[in-house]
């Protein structure tokens, strides 16, 4: 279980073991949104049809004499709440404007993929026409127990991924939820505070559009399974034809119905675009492979994009706008600065016998024809076997003994090629080059042992060297071809960010989707399930990761 934040004054947030941070899905879902702003209005409006009084001035003491929370009520930010209420002098905090403001934000969570039960707001409506004094420091209190709830998962997510992945490597990052609360609630404008919420990254507003799209498609029905039936090739005439149009233009990968059952033209090319979104070959023939993307329920499709939108907003703090980004699921990278794309490329990355780490670091400096000091495990487990058959390998592969270490000159067989990009890391692994280039023309490209082949290294150290005037392109080239290694330090090191993202915007503007080839959405839907689960159970009164290894030759 881990360690709650509690709320303490002076230092913001110290650690408090309680049910509320266990790493834990949900099974329901709402298939409905509204957009926010619309919803909004709606909610203000409807509050305003009850008699809301000056909460902040008939009430008193929402401690009570105890300086504990109405015993009535379970709450999901207990510590932090109580710490608010004891820094504030124990007095209710609550106007009515403040408290329409605020309940309009809680109302549109669900666009953000986070249920409304989490806030309270069956019973906050409900307490809203309590005449008495208690119903009034009821009130108060799940007001602002809703508020900071939803502060701390907009901020900070839900889930702690470190708690349940163990190769994850993130900075540490200043936990302010209640100290700022607290001086909004001062200020009285909690309203504007919270609005403000939530990652500003461009792709996080992305699958926000993503999640009321399919929504609206799951409270249309969704799409019908297509039967199994002979591989469909272009030009065939087949009975599935038909079939096929429906399920395309539910996603809009198909503009227009197309008459008969002949399986050619406009067809072809929406099954081409479906195939791109989905990270599969885009010959147009629809096989196994893209028959069973087809097939992937619409709300499995949502509960994917709802995993994403949590990993936003749990990592969005140690996400930069200019960073080189590499992301597993699609096995592609990017350069990206101030938000734009300026290079991309594919990427090998690890297998799902050795993932690739999660991680944020900063690429510092580029060697050009590097050595590659082989690690223990991979001596261990392919070297010394493959020695024992063939006592020549190390002699043919430049391979040496050196201060303990084995070592490969390089060139040649050498898996880091021509190029390394170097960041620090606790899991020893790297972006480079490659001995063989013929993987990035596979669609399914997990198969390293960690680290992160990249397919156009030149074009990147040509950019994250251009302020360098003595290393232009062609020098890095010549360089290259010489065989000399060269370490060069960067001018100005570039972040790296080393993603999991199932879900994301492709080239074309589209919603891409990719498999869990690590199992991480799986896992991190578990986790919220189970929290929020478990925090309906108390409001109610009911009470295998395996690190990457070192990257080598596959």
């Amino acid at each position: 279980m881990g360690p709650e934040r509690r709320f303490d004054s002076a230092q913001g947030f110290v650690a408090s073991d309680t049910l509320i941070s266990r790493p834990i899905i949900w099974p329901g879902r709402e298939c409905a949104v509204t957009l926010k702003t619309i919803m909004k209005m709606w909610i203000v409006a409807a509050m305003g049809t009850f008699s809301l009084p000056g909460w902040a001035a008939d009430c008193a003491a929402p401690l009570g004499a105890d300086q504990a929370p109405p015993a009535s009520v379970a709450l999901f930010e207990k510590a932090g709440v109580v710490g608010i209420y004891q820094d504030l002098g124990n007095r209710c905090l609550w106007s009515a404007d403040e408290a329409k403001a605020v309940l309009a934000t809680l109302s549109t969570a669900t666009a953000d993929g986070i249920p409304s039960s989490e806030f309270h707001l069956t019973e906050l409506t409900r307490s809203a026409v309590s005449p008495d004094a208690e119903g009034r420091r009821v009130r108060d209190v799940l007001l602002t127990d809703a508020t900071f709830h939803y502060a701390r998962i907009m901020s900070q997510g839900e889930v702690d991924l470190s708690s349940i992945e163990a190769d994850t490597e993130f900075p540490e990052r200043t936990m302010r939820v209640g100290q700022d609360l607290a001086v909004a609630l001062k200020a009285g404008s909690v309203g504007n505070y919270i609005e403000g919420l939530g990652p500003k990254a461009p792709e996080y507003q992305m699958l926000k559009q993503a999640l009321a799209r399919y929504r609206a498609i799951a409270a249309r029905g969704g799409w019908a399974a297509i039967p199994e039936g002979p591989i469909l090739r272009p030009g065939d005439t087949s009975a599935l034809v038909p079939e096929l149009d429906a399920r395309l233009r539910t996603e809009g990968d198909l503009a227009r119905p197309v008459d008969g059952d002949r399986y050619f033209g406009d067809i072809v090319a929406a099954v081409r675009r479906f195939q791109e979104r989905h990270g599969l070959a885009p010959d147009g023939v629809v096989g196994p492979m893209t028959m069973a993307a087809l097939n992937v329920p619409v709300g499995q499709r949502i509960q994917a994009i709802e995993a994403n939108l949590e990993r936003w907003r749990d990592l969005a703090y140690a996400v930069p706008a200019t960073r080189f980004e590499v992301n597993v699921p699609s096995a592609t990278a990017r350069l990206i600065r101030d938000n734009q794309v300026v290079l991309r490329m594919r990427a090998v990355v690890g297998a799902p016998e050795h993932p690739t780490p999660m991680l944020t670091s900063a690429i510092t400096n580029v060697v050009i024809n590097p050595y590659w000091t082989v690690p223990w495990s991979i001596i261990e487990n392919e070297i010394k076997p493959i020695l024992k058959r063939d006592p020549t390998y190390l002699a043919r592969n430049n391979m040496h003994w050196q201060d303990g270490n084995l070592v490969q000159d390089p060139g040649g067989t050498n898996p880091l090629g021509r190029l390394r990009f170097s960041f620090a890391n606790k899991f020893g692994v790297y972006v480079h080059d490659t001995s063989a280039p013929g993987l990035f023309a596979y669609t399914n490209r997990a198969h390293s042992h960690g680290c992160l082949r990249m397919e156009k290294p030149v074009n990147l150290a040509a950019d994250l060297l251009a302020d360098e005037a003595d290393w232009t392109r062609q020098r890095i080239e010549e360089t290259v071809k010489s065989g000399a290694t060269v370490k060069i330090k960067l001018p100005e090191a570039m972040p790296i960010v080393i993603a999991y993202w199932t879900v994301f915007r492709d080239p074309e503007g589209g919603v891409a989707f990719r498999s869990d080839v690590y199992g991480r959405d799986a896992r991190l839907e578990a986790a919220l399930d189970a929290l929020r689960n478990a925090r309906r159970d108390a409001s109610s009164g009911r009470g295998d990761i395996r690190m990457a290894e070192a990257c080598g030759p596959s």
